[in-house]
């Protein structure tokens, strides 16, 4: 910055004024990338003298950076300097734009968001628009803030106000105050005809107010959106209810207030973009972990035969009292499903989940071998114990990643060397590679490839050759 913005930014009058008849540049960069004026600095920290002095020495209000001198002062509160501004004709509704060119917030969503009701009130008077032509609404800015004299100040300005106009940005007002928990601020809104209904695609992260509530653990406002009419099982653009926000983040006195108020537990989103599958409330509590949660739910109808993906999910997160829960109430995955879920549980390196899913009816040498491939290829050593002892085939073949692996075969690939001495202990060998319908490489060919000397070396040490 130069001198004399630096002065401006201090507040030191007198040196602005030496600066200035010493030829300074009252607009100075004016034109940068960040908009870093005297007028813009002295604006922003509340300065009224230095303004005076820089709009007397030739200060444009209407170049890059000096024009959003106003939202500075507004959004800071400095009512004087706000004043002045508007007397020398600045523009009351220019949105300012942010460092990517966007237009983001005008003066009066920058003051009512920081709760400067007086200063909201002279920009209506000087002819602030309250939904700009950019889509920034002072409503919702004050509702975000929780500022409900400015709230009902700007609903009583305005002609012919109306909350729930298609594409108005007031009608993201409701959801601003629930997102910050201000709940007098949504009385006020749900009084003056918000509506608990709004399902938007453009609403925050897509949800209903219900869910925004949800979601933010806000349970006076959950309470408040039911009295009002809110359906309980209404679903977001992606297929999600509160329900599903609410166990998703571990929110377990709203769970059971959704639950004692009807919530349906066994509503499905959307199918997942990725793979296609519809995720249940349950699902998303064990995402999270939470396992009161968990039990709240299979308390409550779902059915836990079905919920195989839940299982899955758990096994791979490590979560065992969630694992033991689904089982004790009936979740049992079978053949492929089963070999999924004992694989998730190995990958993870699960100890005690893979064993109690053996324990369960589980078996290591089920037709596929992916537990034990997936346990090599991350390392684990314990996982591949447990399940040789309980009869895994330690040379099983099995598809992975579009090839035909051994457990000594991915060790050996993904440099694993204490795994690969494990495994020939426990008498992994070579496997023919001229198997038509499993084409493969030998541990020795992933070994060398992957530059593994000491692989290689042990290998070799225990007879094992590039194969037939």
């Amino acid at each position: 910055m130069t001198p004399l913005i630096l002065a401006a930014h201090e507040g030191h009058h007198s040196m602005v004024q030496l600066l200035l008849a010493n030829g300074a540049d009252v607009n100075v960069n004016a034109k940068s990338p960040h908009y870093r004026t005297a007028l813009n600095e002295a604006a922003t920290r509340g300065h009224l003298s230095v303004i005076q002095l820089l709009l007397a020495n030739g200060a444009d209000l209407k170049v890059p950076g000096n024009d959003v001198a106003l939202h500075r002062a507004a959004e800071n509160g400095h009512e004087a300097i706000v004043q002045l501004l508007l007397t020398k004709g600045t523009d009351v509704n220019l949105g300012a734009v942010n460092r990517r060119g966007k237009y983001v917030k005008t003066p009066l969503s920058r003051a009512a968001e920081n709760g400067h009701e007086a200063i909201v009130r002279l920009l209506l008077e000087n002819g602030a628009m309250q939904d700009d032509e950019y889509g920034i609404d002072g409503l919702s800015a004050a509702a975000r803030g929780g500022h409900e004299a400015i709230v009902q100040l700007l609903i009583t300005n305005a002609t012919d106000f109306k909350f729930n106009v298609k594409h108005h940005a007031s009608r993201y007002a409701l959801h601003s105050a629930i997102r910050y928990g201000h709940e007098t601020t949504v009385q006020l809104l749900l009084t003056k005809g918000a509506d608990v209904y709004i399902n938007e695609s453009n609403c925050f992260d897509h949800l209903t107010p219900l869910s925004q509530a949800a979601r933010g653990g806000h349970e006076a406002i959950v309470r408040l959106l039911l009295a009002n009419g809110a359906n309980i099982n209404m679903q977001g653009a992606f297929g999600f209810t509160a329900l599903h926000e609410a166990a998703l983040c571990g929110r377990e006195a709203i769970v059971q207030l959704l639950l004692e108020n009807g919530a349906d537990v066994n509503i499905t989103s959307n199918p997942s973009l990725i793979n296609n599958t519809r995720v249940t409330a349950l699902s998303r509590a064990v995402d999270g972990g939470y396992g009161a949660i968990v039990r709240l739910l299979l308390a409550n109808g779902v059915d836990a035969k079905l919920e195989n993906e839940a299982l899955f999910k758990a096994a791979w997160k490590g979560h065992e009292t969630i694992v033991q829960l689904l089982i004790e109430n009936g979740a049992d995955s079978k053949d492929d499903a089963l070999n999924k879920t004992l694989a998730a549980a190995a990958w993870g390196g699960h100890g005690a989940i893979v064993r109690l899913l053996l324990a369960n009816s589980a078996h290591a040498d089920i037709k596929d071998s992916l537990a034990l491939i997936w346990a090599a290829e991350k390392g684990h050593e314990h996982i591949l114990r447990i399940l040789l002892e309980n009869g895994a085939d330690i040379n099983a073949r099995h598809l992975t990643y579009g090839i035909w692996y051994t457990a000594l075969e991915i060790a050996a690939e993904y440099g694993h060397t204490t795994t690969v001495q494990f495994l020939l202990a426990n008498g992994a060998g070579n496997i023919s590679t001229k198997d038509t319908e499993k084409p493969s490489r030998t541990a020795l060919d992933w070994a060398a490839q992957k530059g593994h000397e000491d692989i290689v070396q042990l290998l070799l040490a225990n007879g094992i050759s590039r194969g037939d």
